[in-house]
């Protein structure tokens, strides 16, 4: 699974903002989307976990596809995608 972390617009020193790459920034991309996806389910489900593996299943079920067709070792199962899953 990989996540945007290219030119995403942070917070920089001096009350400025700019652009940034790496790992860093993909880390809360898609803790953000776990997160919401953790929350939903808690609404859905009367405050119930749901299970590690159905959050896997969800995101990768929903993943856009990059690289060769189906998971691979560059990208796995591909770009994490919010607004399908």
């Amino acid at each position: 699974m990989v996540a945007g972390g290219v030119n995403v617009i942070s917070t920089l020193p001096d009350n400025a903002y700019g652009g940034m790459t790496g790992t860093s920034m993909a880390s809360p991309t898609a803790t953000g989307i776990l997160a919401l996806i953790d929350e939903r389910y808690h609404q859905l489900h009367a405050g119930a976990d749901p299970d590690a593996a159905l959050i896997k299943t969800l995101i990768a079920n929903n993943a856009d596809d990059l690289g060769n067709p189906g998971p691979d070792f560059l990208y796995g199962f591909g770009m994490i995608n919010a607004r399908t899953t």
